[in-house]
């Protein structure tokens, strides 16, 4: 919500572009219709493009179908690149550790 209120306000303060850095993109799991259901990935990207966002950039989003719910540029980022080159760097044995999230 204050992401909405805060591009609203630069957008009526008259600024050119609104670049949202979303790392974690909420609802993006709920993008498929269900029963009675809505698609809310499709009303949050429709209410941020309302509130005056031009660009979003994201990390891994769920489906990559979801950047079609936009009417602007989303750039959608893969951290398994970055986390596969930190592991391999900075964990001796790497090959025989086990990670939890």
């Amino acid at each position: 919500m204050e992401l909405l209120v805060m591009a609203y306000a630069l957008k009526t303060s008259c600024a050119e572009n609104i670049i949202g850095v979303i790392p974690y993109f909420p609802y993006s799991k709920q993008c498929k219709m269900r029963k009675r259901g809505s698609i809310v990935c499709k009303l949050l990207a429709s209410m941020l493009a309302k509130a005056g966002l031009s660009h979003i950039i994201t990390m891994d989003l769920h489906q990559k179908e979801i950047q079609g719910f936009f009417t602007f540029p989303v750039d959608n980022l893969r951290a398994s690149p970055f986390l596969l080159q930190y592991i391999q760097d900075e964990i001796p044995d790497y090959r025989n550790a086990i990670i939890v999230a």
